[in-house]
């Protein structure tokens, strides 16, 4: 006697949906670049002038500016 076999496999359809990045940044500006941090050339100045309370100056003159619009942030 033979058994025989029968096997159903079902298909589903997969439902792909849109997914939306939206990139923003953190620039008040324009809401879209990224603000970047460097030391100003009169902290640098400070900073090896007046070693090694210089660094201190060097560390509180840092020029913020966005990649963006290039907009400087006191």
């Amino acid at each position: 006697m033979q058994a025989n076999t029968t096997y159903v496999q079902s298909v589903q359809p997969v439902q792909q949906g849109t997914v939306v990045v939206q990139a923003t940044g953190n620039c008040p500006n324009c809401r879209i670049g990224f603000i970047n941090e460097n030391f100003t050339a009169c902290g640098i100045i400070w900073a090896i002038c007046c070693f090694p309370c210089g660094i201190i100056c060097l560390l509180t003159q840092k020029e913020r500016r966005c990649l963006r619009c290039g907009f400087v942030y006191s």
